[in-house]
């Protein structure tokens, strides 16, 4: 919904990840260590969101685009997670 021009640092940060994939098909430690970093959430603030995400027209944006890229019946898939 944003145009390019706003996201310009996050294509950036992108390509770096995204060329290793499309090079070697993985990640160096290196680029796994930037973008890997745990987000952090003031304490005060999780009640808060958890409420929020209950709300569907909070998911409005992630679901439509989901539907566009016919993949919202996989929202929940976990292709990666390793079996215990």
């Amino acid at each position: 919904m944003m145009p390019d021009n706003m996201n310009r640092k996050t294509f950036d940060a992108l390509r770096t990840p995204g060329g290793q994939m499309a090079r070697s098909g993985g990640f160096t430690q290196q680029t796994m260590d930037a973008f890997g970093s745990q987000e952090n959430i003031l304490c005060y603030l999780l009640p808060l969101r958890r409420a929020l995400t209950k709300i569907p027209v909070l998911n409005w944006y992630w679901n439509s685009q989901l539907k566009r890229n016919n993949a919202y019946e996989d929202r929940f898939a976990q292709p990666y997670q390793e079996s215990l």
